[in-house]
């Protein structure tokens, strides 16, 4: 018995929620980036572990790439060519759309 099977459902909901934001962020920066971080942090593959993903992961990875292809150059000039990634991730990882559809696959 695994210690991920004693958890609670909202728990095992939040961990996919956390996934979904971790894979957001590695579509917005690209292969290169998520890459080094990847080799310092290991957080969303132990989600991915955790959580229980199962066939979910490519519907969520599919997801979070949508979430992180609408990220656009800010329109604000003094922030340049950059992007709100960190943002827009945190509103994919809280928004409806998302919690209904960890919702309706328990």
């Amino acid at each position: 018995m695994t210690p991920e099977s004693n958890v609670s459902a909202d728990e095992k909901l939040q961990w996919r929620k956390d996934y979904a934001f971790c894979a957001c962020l590695h579509h917005a920066l690209g292969e290169e980036i998520a890459g080094e971080i990847k080799e310092i942090d290991f957080s969303r593959g132990m989600l991915h572990d955790i959580a229980d993903l199962g066939g979910v992961s490519s519907s969520l990875d599919s997801m979070a790439l949508e979430a992180a292809s609408k990220i656009t150059v800010s329109r604000i000039k003094d922030f340049g060519d950059s992007r709100p990634i960190v943002f827009e991730c945190l509103q994919f990882h809280r928004s409806k759309e998302l919690d209904m559809y960890l919702k309706s696959i328990k």
